[in-house]
């Protein structure tokens, strides 16, 4: 579906839960707060931002032999900040019927013209909810809420570059809560604060801190449990899946500039936490992140992957609420149903950038049976942020029964507080029958905003 791009640089590398931007970091961990000189701080204390933007867009209309129709797309939005310990951005995307070739569904709409999709179940009303932050990851104590893209929860051998944007008659808004002490860090995520989906927590502790006394032994030794469970019972009903992961990983080399790592793990479905199933899954890896000169960056990974059965790692990844649905191609069996051959993969995920200016983040996994699962972001800020683009390219099941997903986004500012606005791309619809119906969008508009900053 066409996101609402009233900061589109908040979504492509500003946003903490979109991560687009951010190199890859195998383990997060607080890092010690750098003393103050007793200077007063330069970042603003308060900022409130406003902006109203609207559009025309060429929609599916999401059924079997469907045709186009005409939507006018308002967009209000409304933003406070006060600095590194809380930001709040609310708004929503309200989507009028102007044209409605057949199948019709004016009908049913509100009034006749509010697209009824867009707002016919209480998860709908988490769209309202752009982005929450409350401190931040560095510290003891943090929470994000709002749209996720990207989010990869620890190593990401659960929930893996999963978004919670891919149905476009879906639109909740995720949560993070995470807190630190000493050698023990805990993260919670709920995929949806007003349905039954996706819940995934992960606990780690720093055995450097528990066992050493060296600050150069800290936050290379870490051990993580994580668990996640999509109830399934908003967005459309799909069946439930819990699983469980084990994963070890240890810096064995770190400098000002280079991080290497190395990394195991295991895993397993289970039908219930006290159930376990023969669904494991084993791997073993390296990562590395690089710092360069002026402003450059590289990172990435590589793992050796064993699956069998109904697990695989990465289970909740990317493009998982169309998988979730039918796990590749339109009508396969749905991913919690799929049952993969006892075989084995290498994944890999690079990321390049060079400041915020441009950023290329892909992941791949090739299985030993043919199967290539491949997800890509890029992104572009040009002319001091004047300039702003976005696509993402998500391919499931290619050699086999592929499924491809590309969108692209942009906003140009032409004056002060004036800018255009463009997006396109696929967008795909499940139907009563678990199958996937693909269309195309295309839209453009314009926005105002203003900044007020004490």
């Amino acid at each position: 579906m066409p996101v609402p791009l009233v900061l589109l640089t908040l979504v492509l590398s500003a946003d903490p839960a979109a991560d687009a931007g951010a190199p890859i970091q195998p383990t997060p961990w607080p890092v010690e707060a750098a003393p103050s000189d007793g200077a007063p701080s330069s970042r603003t204390q308060l900022k409130l931002r406003g902006a109203a933007e609207v559009g025309l867009t060429s929609f599916p209309s999401g059924f079997p032999g469907g045709t186009q129709d005409a939507l006018l797309d308002l967009r209000p939005v409304l933003g406070l900040d006060l600095g590194e310990d809380f930001a709040l951005e609310l708004g929503a995307e309200l989507r009028m019927r102007l044209v409605d070739n057949p199948p019709e569904q004016r009908s049913t709409d509100f009034g006749g013209v509010l697209r009824r999709a867009d707002w016919d179940e209480p998860s709908d009303f988490g769209q309202i909810l752009h982005a929450l932050r409350v401190g931040n990851p560095a510290g003891f104590f943090w929470l994000e809420a709002g749209a996720v893209r990207k989010r990869t929860l620890g190593l990401g051998h659960l929930l893996w570059r999963y978004s919670n944007q891919d149905n476009p008659d879906y639109h909740p808004a995720a949560a993070t809560v995470g807190a630190g002490y000493k050698a023990f860090r805990g993260e919670l995520f709920a995929s949806d604060l007003f349905g039954a989906r996706i819940f995934a927590g992960e606990a780690v502790a720093d055995f450097g801190r528990i066992f050493g006394s060296s600050e150069g032994a800290f936050d290379r030794f870490h051990l993580a449990v994580s668990a996640a469970h999509d109830a399934g019972r908003a967005g459309s009903a799909a069946a439930p899946v819990t699983l469980l992961q084990l994963d070890l990983d240890a810096v064995f080399y770190r400098s000002s500039a280079l991080r290497l790592m190395v990394l195991a793990g295991a895993g397993g479905r289970t039908a219930d936490l006290l159930d376990p199933t023969a669904d494991v899954g084993l791997l073993a890896g390296l990562a590395a992140d690089l710092t360069l000169p002026r402003g450059f960056s590289i990172g990435g990974r590589v793992e050796l992957r064993k699956q069998q059965s109904g697990f695989r790692p990465g289970f909740l990844g990317p493009g998982y609420e169309l998988a979730r649905f039918s796990g590749t191609g339109f009508s396969q069996p749905a991913r919690a149903a799929e049952q993969l051959p006892d075989g084995f993969s290498v994944a890999g995920e690079l990321h390049l950038a060079h400041r915020t200016t441009v950023s290329l983040d892909a992941a791949l996994e090739y299985f030993s049976w043919g199967r290539a699962d491949v997800d890509g972001l890029f992104s572009l800020e040009l002319l001091d942020h004047r300039l702003v683009a976005g696509a993402r390219y998500t391919g499931t099941g290619l050699g086999q029964v592929p499924r491809h997903a590309v969108t692209g986004e942009l906003r140009a500012r032409i004056v002060a507080s004036f800018y255009v606005i463009g997006s396109g791309g696929t967008v795909f619809f499940p139907q009563t029958d678990g199958s996937l119906v693909r269309g195309i969008y295309a839209g453009a508009g314009a926005g105002i905003d203003f900044d007020f900053e004490r």
